[in-house]
């Protein structure tokens, strides 16, 4: 009778939780504080979209391999030598997971009408998530994802009602919280956009991008491979894999916007040349592999990155798929 009497109470207090988390994910937050709760490059991706009235017609998103990889001025430049007149932006930012540049693409479209969105992507599909989804995803998105079998799911949603009562509180005294809601053009201005040059790293280390590396030097450096834990293994085979349904979202949302989709393969150092997934991809759009690069250590700051010589050679190839696919009106 105990057992039953302490069961019921259990029980009782899980649903009291239950209903108390619902609530709280009901509150309201503010959108653009919420980008700024992890990482000054998402806070720079937003106030790009929302505040700065500079038209975006290309927009490259990736993980760091496309940040340092490509140059937006020099795509530009290449594309007005083809007469084709056009504003780039890079959105990549460090860390694998199409999740995340899903988000930012869906995001593009509420600011923004570009025509080229320009996904980069790698030897075989990145079977997670990004860490920073759940910072910055609609609540929606993070409790309705294209299916509950992904790898960060129960993560993601357990996170939720903390951010909730975060933002909920910064809105009320963003101050306390460190959350601005009044865009500062010269917070704004001061912020890095192009990382195809030499730079100072997260952790205060030069990010030297124009002298190349001893190919031994390149050979020797430690790589992590990307780990497929029996999760993973089982997911993709239930759902075809977090990469995958996350382009499928991004294809539609560029479909109905009227954007082109186009991929770019960036390899490794000595990495393989060939793309896994080609034939999944070619539906949604044009795939330009520069894996040919993989065996030229002058184009590589590390194992993983081109270097300033490599990102010029990347952002002239695509400048030129793109004008090659017609999608710009001719320059005056």
């Amino acid at each position: 009778m105990l057992g039953l009497r302490l069961l019921g109470v259990l029980c009782a207090a899980l649903a009291v939780a239950l209903v108390l988390n619902a609530a709280v994910c009901l509150l309201p937050e503010n959108d653009y504080q919420r980008w700024q709760l992890q990482d000054a490059r998402l806070r720079w991706i937003y106030e790009r979209i929302h505040f700065d009235p500079k038209p975006i017609d290309v927009a490259i998103v990736g993980p760091s391999r496309a940040q340092l990889g490509f140059s937006a001025t020099a795509v530009e430049d290449q594309l007005a030598q083809h007469g084709r007149r056009a504003n780039v932006v890079n959105f990549a930012l460090p860390g694998a997971g199409r999740d995340i540049q899903w988000a930012i693409v869906d995001e593009l479209f509420k600011g923004k009408s570009p025509k080229v969105v320009v996904l980069e992507v790698e030897e075989r599909p990145y079977p997670f998530g990004h860490f920073f989804f759940k910072y910055v995803a609609p609540a929606e998105a993070i409790v309705f994802p294209p299916t509950p079998f992904l790898h960060n799911y129960l993560y993601n949603l357990a996170y939720l009602p903390v951010r909730k009562l975060q933002l909920f509180g910064a809105n009320l005294f963003p101050d306390l919280f460190g959350l601005s809601k009044q865009f500062d053009p010269e917070h704004y201005a001061q912020n890095r956009t192009d990382f195809s040059t030499s730079f100072i790293g997260e952790f205060g280390k030069l990010v030297d991008m124009e002298h190349p590396v001893p190919r031994a030097t390149l050979l020797a450096e430690p790589r992590e491979p990307v780990p497929r834990t029996l999760m993973a293994r089982a997911f993709t085979r239930l759902n075809g894999g977090e990469d995958h349904l996350y382009i499928e979202k991004i294809a539609r949302e560029a479909k109905a916007h009227g954007a082109q989709l186009v991929f770019v393969y960036l390899p490794i150092f000595e990495g393989p040349r060939t793309i896994s997934d080609l034939d999944f991809l070619k539906q949604f759009g044009p795939v330009l592999n520069d894996g040919d690069l993989a065996p030229h250590d002058e184009l590589f700051e590390n194992w993983s990155h081109l270097n300033h010589a490599g990102a010029m050679k990347a952002s002239a190839r695509l400048a030129d798929a793109i004008a090659a696919h017609d999608l710009f009106e001719a320059r005056d």
